[in-house]
């Protein structure tokens, strides 16, 4: 019986998840290229990351998201190129999206620049009611029923940094051609790194995402770095939950990460967090930026 309770919960909170905000992992909180297409090239060499996450663990039928995505610099050095495929199971659904990236930077001045990025994907969503359970045994209404839905959706965004500062907005959505209903999301990112001495770096940074009609969503997060090789991080965000997070850097190209988030929302009751780990490789032994490895 509560297996049967936590599995409607499930359905009734991951719904609106997939109707309004598109669904967000804590990758971001180590590749800004996770959330905008302007981000591509900004580290030079290939830069490659893989993830994992578990959200809601203990909730029968919680999300459950896994990926890869890479980015590099190409010639003329102001272009930028990259590629992301995810794959998010939610109960019933399963959710599949690839897509690339282009992005072409400006530069202003030697520290500075301004980057436009587009990321046209496909997209696919799978309803399969056969995972659902029927209080009649065999019922013929969902028997051998797969419900598919394919999207073809064009992403947007800029950034601007100086090596210390960020800042950025992006559309994930913003052109679909499969609906004239979307409603448009955006996000709205920026960071500084302080340097407190050459042992110690801290971090704050934000997010905040919007889309119509539904409340705006945002993350107000600090981290600090050790040795140019270890950070440690705090985040909040707003209704949802509490988030720690640390990432360990191996040789300047090897970094590892982990994430857990804490539940302040309504779900807190029914699961023990949500984990995500990620692993990442940079091909590339170093970067002109003053601050390469922090975002």
């Amino acid at each position: 019986m509560m297996k049967i309770i936590k599995t409607i919960l499930c359905l009734i909170f991951a719904a609106p998840l997939m109707a309004q905000h598109s669904s967000l992992t804590s990758n971001y909180l180590f590749n800004l290229f996770a959330i905008n297409p302007a981000y591509a090239g900004q580290k030079g060499a290939l830069d490659v990351t893989g993830f994992y996450r578990k959200q809601w663990a203990g909730l029968n039928g919680a999300p459950e998201t896994y990926g890869a995505m890479g980015h590099l610099e190409i010639r003329p050095k102001n272009f930028g190129v990259g590629i992301q495929i995810q794959n998010e199971k939610i109960s019933l659904f399963t959710d599949t999206k690839l897509s690339v990236a282009f992005a072409y930077k400006v530069k202003l001045n030697k520290k500075s620049s301004l980057s436009f990025g587009v990321s046209p994907g496909f997209q696919r969503t799978v309803t399969d009611w056969n995972k659902l359970v029927t209080t009649q045994s065999g019922d013929a209404t969902f028997a051998d029923y797969r419900q598919p839905q394919n999207r073809f959706v064009t992403g947007a965004g800029t950034f601007f940094t100086d090596n210390k500062f960020y800042v950025g907005i992006s559309a994930p959505d913003l052109l679909e051609l499969n609906t004239t209903n979307k409603l448009l999301e955006y996000n709205v990112m920026a960071g500084y790194v302080y340097t407190v001495n050459e042992n110690l770096s801290i971090k704050p940074f934000t997010l905040i995402r919007g889309v119509k009609n539904s409340p705006l969503q945002f993350d107000a997060s600090v981290a600090a770095y050790f040795n140019q090789m270890l950070g440690v991080g705090l985040s909040y965000r707003n209704r949802e939950s509490i988030l720690i997070f640390s990432e360990l850097l191996i040789k300047k190209q090897f970094k590892i990460g982990y994430a857990y988030d804490y539940g302040i929302g309504n779900l807190k009751k029914f699961n023990s967090g949500s984990h995500e780990i990620m692993l990442n490789y940079f091909f590339g032994r170093t970067t002109n930026a003053a601050t390469p490895r922090f975002f």
